[in-house]
C-alpha cells in the first residue's frame, strides 16, 4: 500500500473535516468500527469465494487470508488500535472546535 492508495484521500477528507463545522459525535465511532469490521468480513468472503483481484485471491496483500495468523493480527490492530486512534484524533481536533462554536452560539443567544 502506497500513499497514493489511501493517504491522499485521507488527507483530503481530514482537511475537509477541519474546514467545515461538521461535528464528530461519539456515535460516529460505532459506524467507523462497523464499516471496518464489514470490510474485513468482505475481504475474508473475497478470499474464500475464490474471487481474484489482479490475479490474486486478496484485495490487499496485508489482508491475505492464506496467511491467517498475520492477517488476523493485522485485523486486530486495525480494529483495536488504528480505528480508535483515528477517531480520537478527529474527535480531539474537531470536537474542541465544535464545542467552541456551540458555546459561542449559546452565548450569543443568552439575554
Amino acid at each position: 500500500i502506497t500513499p497514493f492508495t489511501h493517504g491522499y484521500n485521507f488527507l483530503a477528507m481530514a482537511v475537509d473535516q477541519l474546514l467545515t463545522n461538521q461535528p464528530v459525535r461519539p456515535w460516529h465511532f460505532v459506524y467507523f468500527i462497523g464499516y471496518s469490521i464489514l470490510y474485513l468480513i468482505w475481504s475474508a468472503v473475497f478470499y474464500v469465494s475464490g474471487l481474484r483481484c489482479d490475479g490474486d485471491r486478496y484485495i490487499y496483500e496485508t489482508l491475505n487470508w492464506k496467511k491467517f495468523d498475520q492477517t488476523a493480527l493485522m485485523a486486530a490492530v486495525i480494529i483495536l488500535v488504528v480505528c480508535p486512534l483515528v477517531y480520537c484524533g478527529f474527535a480531539a481536533c474537531c470536537g474542541r472546535r465544535t464545542r467552541k462554536i456551540e458555546n459561542d452560539d449559546l452565548n450569543r443567544r443568552a439575554p
